[in-house]
């Protein structure tokens, strides 16, 4: 819908702030392809779960 934000857009630069700041990540795929959401939403969930690189905002 027009206006609202994109929470896995938020939840990515949350994520990358993070990481920005040294905080350790602990993150598993494990049970993921159980999920039963959108592809699209699985994907952009794995993104964030695999997402070890730091780059400054």
């Amino acid at each position: 819908m027009a206006g609202e934000s994109d929470t896995y857009l938020e939840l990515e630069e949350f994520d990358q702030a993070l990481m920005v700041l040294g905080i350790p990540k602990d993150a598993s795929e494990e049970g993921y392809e159980n999920c039963d959401f959108d592809q699209e939403y699985v994907e952009r969930f794995l993104r964030i779960i695999r997402s070890t690189e730091r780059t400054a905002p």
